[in-house]
């Protein structure tokens, strides 16, 4: 048994009261700061969500000194939230907005060079994401695709002059789908799909406007969530994934593809 004199034990009783009086002389020290900060930084409300700012997909400028991002803020009135790209100056922090009411906006994307920015917003006459490109000099973006289904994702072409995308194949049955016969099959991997898989391919439309060209064609789909599309010096290389599970690699010149 441990046995502790009657002075380690008055000595022992000292260290504790000694101990508990200085928290108590910080507790009391610390109580107005503490005070403040609950009265200065008010506890989160409801109406503090109409606030938050959010930013996606910020696109460093080919020369470092500007910034491209995707900036989202909600409107409680529609349930949506209102979106604009705004350019960020690298070293002031100063920023201004280059889109006015487009909705959907993705993929903002420089040119090597960095006097244009291509994105992919919805589209009031089709209804669907095309893709845009506008010039750092000032005007409103123009749009380059038609694509029935929609534009999912883009590169430029090194030297600038034409951008590669891709876009969904129409349904071979559409008449028939408008129809409500509209029965598919599931096939591996895609057991959450609501309607039948149609293929994905390649096109190609020149930066300046002008008609699309298909590079890519067949019953093969461009899988945009597994593959790349990135236009190498004088063509593209594509890596895709066909509906079953075969995997190839195509290469194509971006001048002379049919």
């Amino acid at each position: 048994m441990l046995v502790i004199s009657s002075v380690a034990r008055r000595e022992w009783e000292r260290a504790v009261i000694k101990t508990t009086g200085y928290l108590a002389v910080a507790f009391v020290l610390a109580s107005p700061l503490l005070a403040h900060a609950a009265t200065s930084s008010p506890a989160f409300q409801l109406s503090d969500l109409q606030k938050i700012v959010s930013l996606h997909e910020s696109q460093i400028s080919p020369d470092g000194k500007r910034i491209a991002v995707i900036v989202s803020t909600p409107d409680w009135k529609t349930d949506k939230n209102q979106q604009e790209i705004d350019l960020v100056d690298a070293a002031t922090g100063t920023r201004r907005a280059l889109t006015w009411k487009r909705t959907d906006l993705s993929s903002p994307r420089w040119s090597a060079d960095g006097t244009r920015l291509a994105f992919i917003a919805n589209d009031d006459e089709t209804k669907q994401g095309q893709l845009f490109v506008m010039s750092m000099e000032g005007g409103d973006a123009i749009r380059l695709t038609e694509a029935k289904r929609g534009v999912d994702a883009f590169s430029w072409s090194p030297d600038g002059k034409q951008i590669a995308f891709i876009t969904e194949d129409e349904p071979a049955n559409e008449k028939a789908i408008k129809e409500h016969d509209d029965a598919f099959q599931v096939t591996d991997n895609n057991f959450l799909v609501r309607a039948a898989l149609t293929p994905w391919h390649l096109w190609v439309v020149p930066s300046a406007g002008g008609a699309s060209k298909q590079l890519t064609q067949g019953t093969f789909s461009l899988q945009t969530d597994q593959q790349d599309q990135r236009p190498s010096r004088n063509g593209v290389v594509i890596a895709d994934t066909s509906l079953s599970p075969n995997f190839r690699i195509h290469t194509g010149d971006l001048l002379s593809s049919p």
